[in-house]
């Protein structure tokens, strides 16, 4: 009965929160959609761990960073509120440390709409006119590899039959873009 709230309290909370919102691909609508139906969060991580990319530590720490301000400025409003009689000091000590498990993984939603608006558009935005650029400046035949998994597999296995008898280009190992491309000379 007291698991899934206490589940939100737990120091395990900021990781399972970055948990989802890397398993959801950091697409925020299905990341709330989940966050919304989670009843117990201690749940979340069982047959898989979250994997510490640069994205996943970043908000991994700063949730961490932010829920120890938050708690600290819970204790402070409390103690002010027992020991210097700051009116509905010990009130807004205990909402804000009430809240803080509550409020951030919404605010995290919010921070990263703003951080893909403002950073992450305008980026491949000009990473598609680069790419559309090479494309266009290169006159040879051009192969798209597509999908969700097996992308750089399938690129290596056709950049070495093609590299038997033609000229070959490719992008190195594995770029983790949303797609790989072999551009080949006949």
């Amino acid at each position: 009965m007291f698991k899934p709230l206490t589940s939100l309290y737990s120091y395990k909370f900021p990781k399972v929160i970055a948990y989802m919102l890397q398993v959801s691909e950091y697409d925020l609508w299905n990341y709330f959609k989940w966050l919304n139906r989670t009843k117990d969060f201690s749940q979340i991580i069982k047959r898989k761990q979250l994997v510490y990319t640069s994205k996943s530590k970043l908000i991994y720490g700063f949730l961490v960073i932010v829920f120890i301000l938050q708690i600290l400025f819970g204790l402070t409003l409390i103690y002010f509120g027992l020991f210097q009689h700051l009116s509905g000091g010990i009130y807004f000590g205990l909402a804000t440390l009430i809240s803080y498990p509550i409020i951030w993984p919404y605010l995290l939603i919010l921070g990263l709409m703003i951080v893909k608006l403002l950073i992450i558009n305008p980026q491949i935005k000009s990473n598609n006119l680069l790419a559309k650029k090479k494309f266009q400046e290169f006159s040879g035949i051009k192969i798209a590899v597509l999908g969700s998994y097996g992308k750089t597999t399938m690129k290596e296995l056709l950049l070495t039959v093609l590299s038997a008898g033609k000229s070959v280009q490719a992008t190195p190992g594995n770029q983790n873009v949303l797609h790989l491309i072999i551009n080949f000379q006949s």
